[in-house]
This record gives structure tokens, C-alpha cells and sequence, in this order.
């Protein structure tokens, strides 16, 4: 089966679609696992029928000591019992994957026509759906809306360099062509037997 990318919200999908380009994007399944919970489980299931996964995720509380380690002990912990755990890639971003946004103030400008305030780019680390609708200035629950177009017109190859999205689009890079492969095999054989 087709690739799957999962991860906690609308908006994280969006701004993942357009990380991995026309050239990836079409060929996996991004999914929104309704937060992050939502997210882990989701991809657990979805490991249940061998479909290769990346859960893209970043923290699930406020920051503190020790968060992310205790975000991959509970990842881990909850997905360990499943012996495909191979096909499975979990990319823990510092920041959930629509702070990204944020690393380069300039991609902001581009996207609501003004820059951030310092304020909001320290709030964007662990709230940036909510900077982001207030930059955009809608409710938070129409952000996938007023985003979505905007987020058309940006480039966002700057961000291309932070090494957990190197990683995610070389993993699903990976998956795609293991997964195409096995098409044309399964497509060689029955031209075969026909």
C-alpha cells in the first residue's frame, strides 16, 4: 500500500505536503491524526498493515527538561509491541511541524505580509497554529483555510536544510521507490501469468 505520512494537525499537513514537493507529495498519503496522541495511534494501526510510515510530531506538552525524551519513551512504548516497528520513522521536530514556519521570519513576511514580533516567534516555538491565526487574522479553526493558499505561493526550500526534514524527505524519498518497485514487480508478475 501507498506510503503514509501522519502527524497532529491540518495545518501540520499542509505545510509537510509542500516540504516534500510535487515530486513526493503525490505519491504518499498525508494524513492528520487529530493531535498528538491522535498521531501515535494512527500510526500504530496503520503499522498493522504493513504500510511504511513517518510520524512527523513535535512536542506533546509544554517545554521542560527532559520533554523530548520522555515524548520518545512514550512513542516507543506505545508502538514497540508491533514487530514491523522497521517500517515505521518517527521525526520528533523541536516544534510542532507548522512552527517550522517560524525558523526563517522571512517565510512569515511572505505568508501574512508583515514580520513576526519577538513575542510571537517565542510563542510560535511551542503555539505556532495559534501565531499563525492571529498573524492571518482568523479564528484558529479556519487557519487550514486562509493558509492554504498562501502557503502556495511561498517557498519553503529554506527550510529544507533543518536536519529532521533532510531526513523526512529522505526516508519518504526511500519509501516511495520501495514501494514503486514492489508495483512493477507485482505488475511483472501477472503480465507472466497472463
Amino acid at each position: 500500500m501507498i506510503p503514509h505520512v501522519i502527524t497532529s494537525s491540518n495545518t501540520a499537513v499542509l505545510v509537510l505536503k509542500k516540504l516534500l514537493g510535487p515530486e513526493l507529495a503525490g505519491r504518499v498519503r498525508l494524513k492528520n491524526g487529530g493531535g498528538w496522541d491522535g498521531a501515535v495511534t494512527e500510526a500504530g494501526s496503520r503499522l498493522m498493515n504493513e504500510l511504511d510510515i513517518a510520524l512527523v510530531i513535535g512536542p506533546s506538552k509544554g517545554p521542560g527538561p527532559n520533554q523530548r525524551e520522555r515524548d520518545k519513551l512514550r512513542v516507543y512504548g506505545f508502538l514497540q509491541h508491533s514487530g514491523l516497528a522497521s517500517r515505521l520513522r518517527v521525526f520528533f521536530l523541536r516544534t510542532p511541524p507548522e512552527g517550522l514556519l517560524f525558523r526563517d521570519p522571512e517565510l512569515i513576511r511572505q505568508l501574512v505580509g508583515r514580520a513576526p514580533t519577538p513575542e510571537q516567534l517565542a510563542r510560535a516555538r511551542m503555539r505556532p497554529r495559534q501565531v499563525l491565526a492571529e498573524l492571518l487574522g482568523v479564528q484558529p479553526r479556519k487557519l487550514v483555510g486562509a493558509l492554504r493558499p498562501r502557503l502556495e505561493m511561498v517557498d519553503l526550500t529554506p527550510i529544507h536544510s533543518v536536519p529532521g526534514i533532510r531526513r523526512f524527505r529522505r526516508f519518504v524519498g526511500v519509501c516511495v521507490r520501495r514501494y514503486e518497485a514492489r508495483l512493477a514487480r507485482e505488475l511483472e508478475d501477472s503480465n507472466e501469468t497472463v
